[in-house]
């Protein structure tokens, strides 16, 4: 018997980001708002 490898799709509509303690009601502006203040 062969094993199989997961297939891993690398297409961006597939890609997430797990952030913990994040409400349910954050929008997008405000993640990318907090984002971009810890760039600096």
């Amino acid at each position: 018997m062969g094993s199989k490898r997961p297939r891993f799709d690398d297409s961006a509509s597939r890609r997430k980001i797990l952030i913990g303690g994040l409400a349910k009601d954050t929008t997008i502006g405000t993640l990318l708002t907090i984002l971009q203040s810890m760039e600096t």
